[in-house]
């Protein structure tokens, strides 16, 4: 398994940042590539256009999308802002499971 972490602080750079997994992700070896965006509510206003370029640039991906309160890099608190993990895996198989979560449900 291959990993990128890729910070970002505003929209412009998302293609450019994504390039280098994309590359790595395209090898023929590559098995599933999943993408973890961490974001929080402040940075709203970029979601769609980062989920957009992810979903261009990794079309076969899994995507999972998480909210909080700010990032960790690096041992360090990152906020505002939206951290993308891409993983690359060469002998792994992903798949999805949802289940319905009913309000206070979270709490147990």
């Amino acid at each position: 398994m291959k990993q990128f972490v890729i910070e970002l602080t505003d929209s412009a750079q998302v293609e450019y940042k994504l390039e280098i997994a994309q590359k790595a992700a395209t090898h023929k070896d590559v098995s599933a590539v999943l993408v973890h965006v961490f974001m929080g509510l402040q940075v709203h206003v970029m979601q769609q256009e980062v989920l957009s370029l992810i979903r261009k640039t990794f079309p076969t991906a899994f995507i999972c999308g998480l909210t909080s309160d700010g990032e960790i890099k690096k041992g360090r608190m990152i906020s505002p802002s939206v951290l993308i993990r891409v993983s690359i895996f060469t002998c792994t198989s992903i798949g999805m499971h949802a289940f319905q979560i009913q309000p206070g449900e979270e709490i147990e």
